[in-house]
C-alpha cells in the first residue's frame, strides 16, 4: 500500500463531510458553511460501504457477430475512525467475476496517528483466494502527509472538503433538494477538473508525462464523470448517507484503448488477423454508497501479530526502487 493511496483513505475517513441545515432558506452554500461547525463536534464515525460493478466487453472480428464477456465487482467495507488522536479501522470484502472465473479478496487494515501527532503507523494485509499475504507495517511522518494536501495541521485536514482539494478556479455546483426529515446535496463533475490537480502532483513529485501519454490521459478524463450525493439530517446536521456512481461517462476512449491493447496481443499469435478487431465496453453500473453513523467508536485495537510486524519506511523503498531503476537504465546506455 503507497502513501498516497493511504493519505487519500485517511483524509476520506477523517473528514465525515458534515452538512448542517440552520437557515430558513437553504442553499448549498449555507449547507456547506455551517458542516465545519458540526463537524467540530464529532468525536468518532462509523461508515458502512458498498461498491458495485457490473460490465460487459463486447469483441467482434471481421463482422463476425460479438462474442460477450462479463465483468462484476461487489464489495463491502465498514469503517471505523476516532478523531483525537486519529485512528482507524477498515475491513472489507472484495468479490471479482470474470469470463466465470470468480475471486475473492478480504482486507484489513489499521491506521495509527501517535500521541505527539508526528508520526503514522499503518497495518495491513490482504487475503486472495484463501492465501493470507500476513500484516505490513509502514511508518510514515505526519509532515509528509501534510504537505502532500497543502496543509499545516491535522485541524486543518480534518476541516478540509472536496472544494479544498479541487484546484484553483474549479467550483463545484451543487444542487439542494429538501425531504422530510433531510436535504440531499447533489452534483456531477467530469475527471477533467481534476487535471490541474493530477499535473501539479506529478511536478511536486519531480515526475512529467510525455506528450503523447499526457494525451492519452487527457482524452480518458475528459471521457470520465462522477455523480455524487448526500442526504443530510436536518436535525442532526450530519450526513445520513452518500452515493456516487460514473455512470454518466463517455466509454468510446476506453473501447478505442482496449481494441488496441486486445488487437496487438492477437497480433502476436501467428496467422491470427486482428485489424478488423471492435470491442466495446458497456457499464451497466459502477457506484459506491456509504451510510454513516456518529459518536458510536471507543475503542480501536490494532491485532497483536500486527503490532509485532517491523515498520518501514514507504519512502525509503520508493527511493531504492528509484535507485535500481537509474542503474539499470546507466548500464543500458553504457552497453548501447
Amino acid at each position: 500500500m503507497n502513501k498516497k493511496f493511504l493519505a487519500t483513505v485517511l483524509a476520506f475517513s477523517v473528514c465525515s463531510v458534515p452538512f448542517a441545515a440552520c437557515a430558513e432558506d437553504v442553499t448549498a452554500d449555507s449547507l456547506l458553511e455551517a458542516s465545519q461547525e458540526a463537524g467540530k463536534n464529532v468525536s468518532s464515525m462509523s461508515l458502512s460501504m458498498g461498491l458495485n460493478m457490473d460490465a460487459g466487453l463486447e469483441i467482434s472480428t471481421d463482422g463476425a457477430a460479438a462474442s460477450s464477456f462479463g465483468i462484476a465487482m461487489t464489495g463491502d467495507f465498514d469503517v471505523k475512525s476516532i478523531v483525537d488522536p486519529m485512528q482507524m479501522e477498515m475491513t472489507g470484502t472484495y468479490n471479482v467475476s470474470v469470463l466465470g472465473q470468480s475471486i475473492a479478496m478480504d482486507m484489513d487494515m489499521y491506521m495509527i496517528v501517535s500521541e505527539d501527532g508526528n508520526t503514522v503507523d499503518t497495518y495491513a494485509k490482504v487475503i486472495v483466494g484463501g492465501e493470507d499475504s500476513g500484516w505490513e507495517h509502514q511508518r510514515s511522518d505526519m509532515s509528509d502527509l501534510l504537505e502532500m494536501f497543502g496543509v499545516s495541521s491535522m485541524d486543518d485536514l480534518q476541516n478540509m472538503d472536496m472544494q479544498d482539494i479541487l484546484p484553483d478556479g474549479v467550483e463545484i455546483n451543487w444542487d439542494v433538494a429538501e425531504n422530510d426529515g433531510s436535504y440531499t446535496l447533489s452534483t456531477a463533475l467530469m475527471f477533467s477538473q481534476f487535471m490541474p490537480l493530477i499535473e501539479a502532483s506529478l511536478e511536486a513529485a519531480g515526475e512529467a508525462l510525455d506528450e503523447d501519454t499526457l494525451s492519452m490521459v487527457e482524452a480518458l478524463m475528459d471521457s470520465l464523470g462522477m455523480n455524487l450525493s448526500y442526504t443530510i439530517d436536518k436535525e442532526s446536521s450530519l450526513p445520513l448517507s452518500m452515493h456516487m456512481d460514473f455512470n454518466n461517462s463517455d466509454l468510446s476512449v476506453f473501447d478505442s484503448l482496449i481494441t488496441a491493447l486486445m488487437a496487438e496481443s492477437m497480433s502476436a499469435d501467428e496467422g491470427v488477423d486482428s485489424s478488423n478487431m471492435q470491442c466495446k465496453l458497456i457499464l451497466n453500473d459502477l457506484s459506491v454508497d456509504a451510510g454513516y453513523t456518529y459518536d458510536d467508536v471507543t475503542e480501536i485495537t490494532v491485532p497483536a501479530d500486527a503490532l509485532a510486524m517491523e515498520a518501514y519506511d514507504p519512502t525509503e523503498e520508493l527511493q531504492d526502487v528509484l535507485d535500481e531503476a537509474l542503474e539499470a537504465a546507466s548500464d543500458a546506455e553504457s552497453q548501447s
